[in-house]
């Protein structure tokens, strides 16, 4: 946990590179929280092994 009035920057990089969350508290209670960014899945693949079979007939939108 860190204290709002303390937040620094560092506190940023450290949920960065850690990829772990921050609870930023007031008065002892929490506030806010600082979590990390997920990372951006790539298009390219990123339906494989999701497709269980191809499909036969066309699609009415198709035509």
């Amino acid at each position: 946990m860190a204290k709002a009035r303390g937040f620094s920057r560092r506190w940023v990089d450290d949920v960065a590179e850690q990829r772990r969350t921050l609870v930023i508290t007031k008065h002892g209670k929490p506030v806010a929280k600082l979590v990390p960014v997920e990372s951006k899945q790539r298009m390219f693949g990123a339906l494989k092994g999701n497709i269980v079979a191809p499909i036969d007939s066309e699609w009415e939108s198709a035509k």
